[in-house]
């Protein structure tokens, strides 16, 4: 396990071959969009396709941040063959889970919207 350099707005850990993506003001904004979008380029150059984007303690998504995890969604399946799951948990705020099911991204997700990291990680060692 390793972390990547981390920022007040984005923290990435690395487990094996996935990265884990979390946002420690609990918020995935246009702040957020942006270090990450940084953060994301880099692991792409390396050579990293797995992602979990962690939201189980997530309590307010933009659009900004819904179009952006359905844009790296995209871009992992279709660009770079990977993979990607969201975390949605117990802590996650229900307005976001909402959100999730009124613009189709959960239907597009599907059964890769987890309720922890270890069950994510299980997920994508499965059918990767």
């Amino acid at each position: 396990m390793s972390r990547e350099g981390d920022s007040p707005l984005v923290e990435v850990e690395c487990r094996e071959d996935v990265a884990i993506v979390r946002f420690p003001s609990k918020m995935f904004q246009r702040a957020e969009t942006e270090a990450l979008q940084g953060k994301m380029e880099d692991l792409f150059l390396r050579g990293v396709t797995t992602f979990i984007f962690d939201l189980g303690d997530c309590l307010y998504i933009s659009s900004e941040g819904l179009g952006t995890t359905a844009r790296y969604w995209k871009f992992c399946r279709d660009r770079h063959k990977g993979r990607m799951a969201v975390v949605m948990g117990e802590n996650t705020d229900p307005e976001v889970q909402n959100l999730f099911e009124i613009i189709g991204l959960a239907a597009v997700i599907g059964s890769a919207v987890r309720p922890t990291v270890d069950d994510a990680l299980k997920y994508l060692k499965t059918f990767s």
